[in-house]
């Protein structure tokens, strides 16, 4: 597709599937990420002459809707829900036992000073996190890998406390993928400083109207607000800032660091949590982020679009595919949304395709149902294959009925990894991923 442009009313659901397809000689690999729209994608949208407009599904004359595109309503009006990456009170729950560690439930010193597990001060519970200066270096830690994110809406929430304001703290974030920062704060005589991008382009922490007492617990919040294209920053709930993204556009690790001065001074932390929320968008949501599609096939992404809750206006992204084609490694695809004011009251239909829907539960351990609908009658044939293309199990190979069917698959003889499932027509192929941890 050379660019996606949508048209739906308010308080609707779109479900559009966008081909893969595969001329190679071996299997293309394939991954799904999001941008905001740069200058050259929007005069790209503006200036395209073979630009594809989703039409909708005709249900009474499906043969009449477009080819490689299909839309309808679905049956019900599903937005992607808020998901936790991660979550931390320092308990011993949470694999923390009282003491000094450089190294301690994933979370580890970065310059081999150690930090200690306290029941001094907690924010809640009994236990919470210390950085305490004790004549040595600077203090530097870094949480758990919270792994490759998606583009999308996260929220950072973090309880503090400084005992002293002429020391230097910090906490800093930087992109799974990446590794560039994605946001941060330095506290430093009382006062919140959030990272920006300076009048040359460059990272910098700029002032904000915050500011802390000491020994008095403060929450601070990171909001990645893709709606707005800020990085959004609060204290105790209270808004101090609304800076520009970063070189990074996830959460991917926490680094906090004591800039030591004085001794017995520190910092403790407490209550940290990550939340995912709608990825990338509320009115977008993604099904297929990853996948293989084999040689001379063709997979599908994809696309959810909901207007519920969403003002009527013009929504714009790119989806960026990477794939391990050296002659096209990243496929730039404009996506672009008009809501109308017009309020939809069309009766709850199911999209008109044949579809592959994501195991559940995944990850799994040994077994897990793989689900698909078809709008006809005809034989089908499920597979299994490990990352390398072998073949591990054939699920189905037989004439099903059209409507939904699910079917069982138990990896008890495998070894622990990601396997591929293609459901296989003679008109299409459709392939998915799971993964199996023992």
């Amino acid at each position: 597709s050379t660019d996606i442009e949508v048209e739906m009313n308010r308080e609707e659901a779109q479900q559009i599937s966008v081909d893969i397809s595969n001329t190679g000689a071996s299997g293309l690999v394939w991954g799904v990420d999001f941008d905001f729209v740069s200058g050259s994608v929007q005069n790209k949208i503006a200036t395209n002459k073979n630009r594809k407009r989703i039409q909708p599904v005709n249900l009474e004359h499906p043969q009449a809707s477009p080819a490689n595109y299909s839309r309808g309503r679905m049956p019900f009006k599903q937005k992607a829900a808020e998901a936790t990456l991660y979550e931390t009170s320092f308990e011993n729950a949470d694999g923390f036992l009282g003491g000094t560690y450089l190294g301690r439930a994933e979370w580890r010193s970065l310059n081999d000073t150690e930090f200690e597990i306290s029941s001094d001060h907690p924010s809640s519970g009994s236990q919470h996190l210390r950085l305490a200066y004790d004549g040595g270096d600077t203090k530097f830690i870094a949480s758990p890998f919270f792994g490759y994110q998606l583009f999308g809406t996260y929220e950072v929430s973090i309880d503090f406390s400084i005992s002293d304001t002429s020391e230097t703290f910090a906490f800093y974030i930087f992109d799974g993928l990446t590794g560039n920062s994605s946001s941060g704060v330095i506290i430093s005589g009382g006062t919140i400083y959030a990272e920006d991008i300076d009048e040359n382009g460059e990272d910098s922490f700029l002032s904000t109207s915050g500011s802390v007492t000491p020994n008095t617990y403060n929450t601070l919040k990171i909001v990645y607000n893709t709606d707005n294209e800020t990085i959004d920053y609060y204290l105790n709930g209270n808004l101090l800032t609304q800076n520009d993204y970063l070189d990074g556009f996830t959460p991917g690790v926490i680094q906090v660091l004591h800039r030591n001065k004085k001794l017995g001074a520190y910092m403790d932390v407490d209550n940290i949590k990550i939340k995912q929320g709608p990825t990338p968008y509320d009115w977008l949501s993604i099904l297929d982020k990853s996948g293989v599609t084999f040689e001379n096939e063709t997979g599908t992404i994809g696309l959810n679009f909901n207007t519920e809750g969403i003002a009527a206006g013009t929504y714009q992204t790119v989806m960026k595919v990477s794939t391990n084609d050296p002659n096209k490694p990243v496929i730039e695809v404009p996506i672009t949304l008009t809501v109308d004011n017009t309020v939809s009251n069309e009766p709850e239909e199911l999209p008109n395709q044949m579809a592959l829907n994501q195991n559940y539960p995944n990850p799994f351990n040994p077994s897990t149902i793989i689900s698909y609908t078809l709008k006809k009658a005809q034989n089908v044939q499920l597979d299994v294959f490990n990352i390398q293309g072998r073949k591990v199990a054939t699920l189905q190979n037989e004439k099903v009925t059209a409507g939904s069917h699910q079917l069982r698959f138990d990896a008890s003889k495998l070894a622990s990894g990601i396997y591929i499932y293609r459901l296989k027509t003679a008109e299409q192929s459709l392939t998915r991923q799971m993964v199996l941890i023992k």
